[in-house]
């Protein structure tokens, strides 16, 4: 299908890109320090399961385990990663939106 190979050439041109080269380097550098890589893995998750909840106090979580980390957080190479990271992510999410722009899906309710 059409659609299909477009899709394998938009992942293509993602995995060649500098933005995911950078990414691959930030990670590979991280990942030398396999303690402060664990540490950098679980924060990643608890932050993305409290983003994605529905606790009322969310924000005081969050802000808790900004805190907690602090220290972690400071270090130029989870710095990097991190970074890294989030331009990769919003650069799908973008993609993603200028996709369903385009189409008619009705999800008006997620607003």
């Amino acid at each position: 299908m059409e659609i299909e190979k477009m899709a394998m050439d938009l992942g293509n041109a993602l995995a060649e890109s500098e933005m995911y080269k950078n990414y691959l380097e930030a990670r590979e550098n991280l990942a030398k320090d396999e303690t402060l890589f664990g540490r950098v893995m679980e924060y990643r998750k608890n932050n993305f399961f409290i983003h994605n909840c529905e606790d009322s106090d969310r924000m005081d979580k969050l802000r808790g385990m900004y805190g907690d980390n602090y220290d972690m957080l400071k270090d130029k190479r989870v710095k990097a990663y991190l970074e890294a990271e989030l331009i990769l992510c919003r650069t799908i999410q973008k993609v993603n939106g200028l996709i369903v722009e385009k189409i008619d899906l009705d999800i008006d309710f997620l607003k």
